[in-house]
Order: structure tokens, then sequence, then C-alpha cells
């Protein structure tokens, strides 16, 4: 899908998302979204919007498989000093060393 509907469809995830909090649903289209963001190598402020909304979600409904996935490619997103998207790098930072500090007393 091109970067246009993407956006689209992203929209329709974040109206939804407040609107219902369905995760079963939210989290299958971020994936789709996130898959087709990786195919086509997007790497820009839009991709880190997508990574970051599907971080916190995925946190807040405890699906600490999805969070790790979007939290390392963030990692690489924020050190871009292409994508020029570190504005939050701090706070997802602090999320990511927490998550690993609780996977290692796990």
């Amino acid at each position: 899908r091109p970067v246009r509907v993407l956006r689209q469809s992203f929209d329709l995830v974040k109206t939804r998302w407040a609107r219902e909090k369905d995760w079963v649903w939210a989290g299958e289209m971020l994936r789709s979204i996130r898959q087709d963001l990786i195919v086509q190598m997007v790497r820009s402020p839009f991709a880190v919007e997508v990574y970051e909304f599907n971080a916190r979600t995925a946190l807040e409904e405890g699906d600490y498989k999805q969070f790790d996935q979007c939290s390392t490619h963030l990692e690489d997103l924020h050190r871009d000093a292409e994508v020029q998207a570190s504005a939050n790098e701090p706070e997802f930072l602090a999320y990511r060393l927490l998550y690993l500090a609780l996977q290692a007393d796990g």
C-alpha cells in the first residue's frame, strides 16, 4: 500500500482505538502497517509515529512481544539523523529500560 493509504489506515486505527480499545483488531492493523513500512523501507517521521503509537498501545494492553518489536525498531529510527524524529527518544528509552529490567527479573 502506498504511504498515503497507510496514513489513512493509521488514522482509522487511532480513531477506532480511542473509541473502542479493541486491541485484537488494532494490534493486527498496526502489525500490517508496520510490515508495509518495512517492506517499502519507509524511514520517516510517519514511521516513527506509527511505531511510537504501537509501542504505547502494546504496553497499555500488556502485549510485551509487540512492544519489544516496536521499541527495537524505534531505537534504530531514533538514531537515524535523516529521520529527525528523536523528540520522544528519552520516553521510549525509559520504557525499554523498564521492559528489560522486568525481563531480567522474570
